[in-house]
């Protein structure tokens, strides 16, 4: 044990430095507790983008994120479903006696008779039915916050998106109709079993039904330009796309690559050749070829996005981070979908 004396006035006293193995069971014992918490948790549906922001606990790491970039940028609007209303579908649908079922002793399974364990559980959920009470919580949520008749559900794991640790792309984010509001947040719940996914959890030693995700439901913005920004200290690296960002983040699409200097605001350019863009039809995500390939950013587009980029940086104590975003050309707007440490 370790001591350290000081003084209290005329009063002498000492504390004692706790050991390694202490501070792992103080942490240990606090996330048990937030887990339990977020389980527990009866509000289904956040509106307050600060009440989003203030635990990713009960929404995951990606939607507190997202949270609080509204909070310096023009974010498409959105609200949160939480981990509790996730629980709440799993304990309306037995889900917890049903997976576990499935799973079995799934540590002895070759690859892929696990995926195919896996697919079960996706089947599953997608063939359960979300309780009333979850139901018309978004249904009011929707009639408040959202404007379109599009919407893209964003799940966030608690994995996500961390710092030091990126489980992006593991978790699939549904696009279509308000209307199909159902299945899209099934789909989104679903995808946590992704292989990715579930590999993520297991590496970590993450239990697989202690803190469900929750999900940013928002307002999806057909964008004519989308790409991501890594902005570090001094400069942006800006990889844009027409159209869709699935098109860059699935690599079928070849960006343009824009670098920025904060100090002298030089800007370098390399183009790439590409003959078509992902634009959304109807519910479904389509390929479809440009008439002509041209620069996608003209000098002032580039040092608008790099100010929004360098604004996330300083909002994040200046910590280096991957910024994802979308742009309609018509009104030269520019919003800010998701942003995420840069390790």
């Amino acid at each position: 044990d370790r001591w350290v004396a000081f003084d209290v006035g005329d009063a002498e006293a000492s504390i004692r430095l706790a050991t390694e193995l202490e501070i792992a069971d103080a942490k240990q014992s606090n996330k048990l507790q937030a887990v339990e918490k977020a389980k527990s948790d009866p509000v289904n549906v956040l509106l307050d983008m600060k009440e989003i922001a203030k635990d990713a606990g009960r929404v995951g790491t990606k939607v507190r994120n997202e949270a609080e970039l509204s909070e310096t940028a023009n974010v498409p609007p959105f609200f949160a479903t939480t981990s509790g209303a996730a629980h709440r579908f799993y304990r309306h649908n037995g889900l917890y006696e049903k997976i576990k079922a499935i799973l079995g002793n799934y540590a002895a399974d070759g690859q892929d008779e696990l995926e195919a364990k896996l697919q079960r559980i996706k089947t599953l959920i997608m063939s359960s039915k979300i309780s009333p009470e979850l139901a018309v919580d978004i249904s009011n949520a929707l009639a408040s916050r959202i404007t379109g008749d599009v919407i893209i559900v964003r799940p966030g794991d608690t994995l996500e998106d961390l710092d030091g640790f990126s489980a992006a792309g593991t978790l699939d984010s549904p696009v279509g109709q308000t209307s199909d509001i159902e299945r899209l947040y099934k789909e989104a719940m679903a995808s946590y079993w992704n292989p990715g996914a579930f590999a993520n959890r297991e590496s970590q030693g993450v239990p697989h039904m202690e803190q469900l995700p929750g999900a940013a439901i928002q307002q999806f913005i057909q964008g004519d330009l989308s790409g991501n920004m890594i902005v570090k200290d001094n400069e942006v690296i800006i990889n844009v796309v027409p159209g869709l960002g699935i098109g860059f983040t699935s690599g079928e699409v070849a960006p343009d690559e824009y670098h920025f200097k904060f100090d002298n605001e030089e800007i370098t350019v390399t183009r790439r050749r590409r003959d078509k863009k992902a634009v959304l039809v109807g519910t479904e995500v389509k390929y479809v070829p440009i008439e002509k390939d041209e620069p996608a950013l003209d000098d002032a587009f580039v040092m608008a996005l790099a100010a929004e980029a360098k604004k996330v940086r300083d909002k994040k104590n200046n910590r280096d981070q991957d910024v994802e975003f979308t742009v309609t050309l018509n009104d030269r707007a520019i919003y800010l979908v998701q942003t995420r440490p840069y390790n």
